[in-house]
């Protein structure tokens, strides 16, 4: 979202992200696109933060296999 506005820069902010994500850019910037570009050219839009929770989740998940698979082995 656009914080705010400084003659030909805006101020970009990610909702739910802490703030040292937060920068300025100017007003034509590739970095930004006017909202329904994706969908008006066929651009694929990627979720924010998917990959890293996929990413911890399968790190739990082995985790818990080995961590039984340990446990199991302790009982013979």
């Amino acid at each position: 979202m656009t914080g705010e506005v400084d003659g030909e820069k805006v101020y970009i902010q990610f909702d739910g992200w802490r703030g040292a994500f937060d920068y300025w850019c100017r007003f034509d910037s590739r970095d930004i696109f006017p909202v329904g570009w994706c969908a008006a050219v066929g651009h694929i839009l990627q979720n924010p933060g998917t990959k890293g929770l996929t990413h911890f989740i399968t790190c739990m998940v082995v985790f818990v296999v080995l961590l039984s698979l340990l446990l199991w082995i302790n009982d013979f």
